[in-house]
């Protein structure tokens, strides 16, 4: 690489002054700063329109490097389009980021990731991804008042967008974060009040979702009747879809219904855990070791049974 001696003499005054230091020679000659707040102090010194550009620069400049390892450096790429004034395309890596927070269970970083994405102009199928998500993360976190309102906030702009079937699936995250709180009483309220909200909308996941979340709140506000029926609703639903890890969220539930035969309570468990230990996710085949672990013990007082998928229902629990 060649450098003309102006550019020379002045590198070398600034090494000397201990304000940079030499990092390499081959293949490109590379300077570093020795302390962050000289880096600060050079880039404060630039015009607005200047920073505005090297922030683009920088970010083009990642993409083009980093192509098989984006979601590793949305986060970073997120925050230089944003200064280079890219709104679209940092939205795109702050959701990004945002989701692949989550699925590390950096819930903290999620939330921060959502909420500077919202600052940002955003339409409307981007929004819902960002309020969804924000609740999500906000319930990780135990906050699960504010996820309630984040995912409330979701439905309605699904409902300006005419997606009822996404609202029907964000009333049905608020009723279970109410009832996360120990609210059973404002579950079962938000589950009711979502089903009226979606009324008339497509059949869909979404719903099939808020079915069952109905039949839980009504179970555990000690319905049990409309409970069932709904719980069998939303099961068809979810077999019509072919969504096994939704099958297996509401045979677990059915699962522990009163008035079912023990032994078809068991068969409906046993089916619960095989549909999700083939779906994946840990959260719902936890839950239906841990029901069929309670349905073997207290009808059936097959205590080695019971152990064995409590010990399971632990390992998952563990495991996320």
């Amino acid at each position: 690489m060649k450098i003309d001696q102006g550019v020379r003499g002045h590198l070398g005054t600034l090494e000397s002054a201990g304000l940079i230091k030499l990092a390499q020679l081959l293949p490109d000659l590379e300077y570093l700063f020795r302390h962050a707040l000289v880096q600060d102090a050079a880039y404060a010194s630039l015009l607005p329109d200047d920073q505005r550009r090297l922030h683009q620069a920088v970010g083009h400049a990642v993409e083009d490097l980093y192509n098989d390892r984006l979601d590793e450096y949305s986060a970073m790429l997120a925050r230089h389009f944003t200064r280079a004034g890219e709104d679209d395309r940092a939205l795109v890596y702050y959701l990004r980021a945002g989701e692949a927070a989550l699925a590390a269970f950096a819930s903290e970083e999620a939330e921060a990731h959502y909420r500077a994405a919202l600052t940002l102009s955003c339409s409307l199928e981007q929004k819902v991804r960002l309020q969804s998500g924000l609740g999500d993360a906000l319930s990780v976190q135990g906050r699960f008042e504010e996820s309630v309102e984040a995912h409330l906030r979701g439905a309605g702009l699904c409902q300006q967008m005419g997606d009822l079937d996404g609202a029907a699936d964000l009333y049905a995250r608020a009723s279970r974060n109410a009832w996360n709180a120990d609210d059973t009483p404002r579950g079962l309220q938000l589950a009711l009040e979502g089903l009226e909200f979606v009324k008339g909308g497509p059949p869909g996941s979404g719903l099939a979702r808020l079915t069952h979340e109905a039949a839980r709140a009504y179970f555990f506000n000690g319905q049990s009747e409309p409970a069932a029926k709904l719980c069998r609703t939303a099961q068809h639903m979810a077999e019509q879809l072919g969504d096994k890890t939704l099958q297996a969220d509401i045979l677990t539930t059915l699962g522990v219904m009163p008035g079912l035969a023990p032994e078809d309570a068991v068969a409906a468990l046993n089916r619960a855990v095989e549909l999700a230990e083939e779906s994946g996710p840990a959260a719902v085949a936890q839950r239906a070791h841990h029901n069929l672990a309670v349905m073997l013990e207290g009808a059936f007082a097959n205590l080695p049974e019971a152990r064995k998928h409590y010990l399971k229902g632990s390992e998952l629990a563990r495991a996320r």
